[in-house]
């Protein structure tokens, strides 16, 4: 009976040092057991710095001939993905060495995980990158500004959000109740407590859906862990941001500022260009995009001012040195009037256009004109301010 009782007190000694370890396996094939010693691990993803706490990291993968990035996986199967910035990984064996591996010496780091899961309601987000995490927006109310009105949604009342394309506000909200429409979100920024680093503040536009209601199994919440943020979502912490007020979709260096790109030289930074590819010597707005600003048109007409034609012969200039750029002239509205006649209204106006430059010598297949109402706005509709912003022409050039 003794010999037994030894036995199965040896056998779980062994499980039981066997569920503690974690395993660093090398590049070379080498394998350690034993304890990771560091206290949190920082990846820079592209929505922002995310800083996670040893005891929350179920996995580290470093990139690879098969992976672009480098990944941490949670506990709780969260999923991060981008340049992995710890840069020191220190080891300690189960017989008793300290060894301290750089990333590039790793395939990758299996942590001890163990502990009981319980079921937890709460919301998926899901990132452009294909990052996935769960958490809930702190926020208690959403902004929208849709076709006719400016909506505050209240966060308990949503199903789903849905992102319409990377680097773009407009969104599709699913209501609990069934309701659903289209708008702008107004937020820049979404911050989210997570059920695995605390509170991460994440770039609206890097956002693909949020799924709320969501039951998950989760094993452990980092509530009680402070965590590390990055407050402009730039990918570099707040600890070591020396320009902690950039705004979102700029790229920034390693201390978290802006890096100077303009690839279509249009004097917009390419991480804020709405319109990329812009022909050189075009009228631009702050998003980068090909606008006519002026007022090309007497209210409620659609005839060219001959005061304007200034302006449309520019268009004509660009377009005669570039032979093969084909453009859709886009005709927008601000919110005065009926959504059918604004519509109507803008559909002539682009056509109008359309003729002038075509009378310009420009051939008309390289021209496509297209009428938007006010279901695209630029910016407010209560102020005289953004109404004057929302009537205009765009040229958006058709690759």
């Amino acid at each position: 009976m003794l010999r037994l009782t030894a036995l199965i007190a040896g056998l779980l000694l062994i499980f039981t040092q066997v569920s503690i370890a974690d395993t660093v396996v090398l590049r070379n094939g080498d394998l350690f057991q034993g304890k990771v010693q560091n206290q949190d691990f920082e990846i820079r993803a592209p929505f922002g710095a995310v800083t996670i706490r040893n005891g929350m990291v179920k996995g580290l993968f470093m990139r690879s001939s098969e992976m672009d990035n480098d990944e941490i996986q949670t506990i709780n199967n969260d999923y991060f993905s981008g340049k992995l910035r710890t840069e020191t990984i220190s080891f300690r064996t189960t017989a008793g060495y300290t060894l301290d591996f750089q990333p590039a010496e790793i395939r990758n780091v299996q942590f001890d995980g163990t502990g009981v899961s319980r079921e937890y309601d709460t919301a998926l987000l899901f990132m452009h990158n294909g990052d996935k995490f769960s958490g809930r927006p702190v926020a208690t109310d959403l902004r929208l500004n849709t076709a006719y009105e400016e909506k505050t949604i209240r966060m308990d009342t949503l199903a789903r959000l849905d992102l319409v394309a990377p680097g773009q506000h407009a969104a599709t909200v699913h209501l609990n109740d069934g309701s659903r429409f289209a708008g702008v979100l107004m937020e820049a920024r979404l911050q989210v407590k997570t059920d695995s680093l605390g509170v991460i503040s994440v770039c609206v536009s890097k956002l693909k859906r949020v799924q709320f209601n969501v039951k998950k199994l989760i094993v452990r919440q980092a509530a009680s862990i402070r965590g590390i943020l990055d407050s402009d979502s730039d990918g570099t912490p707040d600890t070591r941001d020396e320009c902690p007020d950039t705004a979102c979709g700029f790229m920034t260096d390693d201390v978290g500022c802006r890096l100077q790109s303009d690839t279509d030289k249009d004097g917009v930074d390419d991480s804020l260009d709405q319109c990329a590819g812009t022909p050189i010597g075009a009228q631009t707005d702050t998003n980068g995009c090909w606008v006519i600003q002026a007022a090309l048109f007497e209210l409620n007409k659609a005839d060219i001012s001959p005061e304007s034609h200034s302006y449309l012969d520019e268009v004509v200039w660009i377009l005669e040195r570039n032979p093969d750029l084909k453009v859709e002239i886009q005709g927008h509205a601000d919110k005065s009037g009926s959504a059918a006649y604004n519509l109507k209204l803008t559909q002539a106006r682009a056509k109008s256009v359309a003729a002038y430059i075509v009378s310009k010598g420009i051939a008309k297949d390289r021209l496509k004109a297209v009428g938007y109402g006010f279901s695209q706005p630029k910016a407010t509709n209560d102020t005289e301010e953004g109404r004057a912003l929302n009537r205009r022409v765009e040229l958006v050039p058709i690759r």
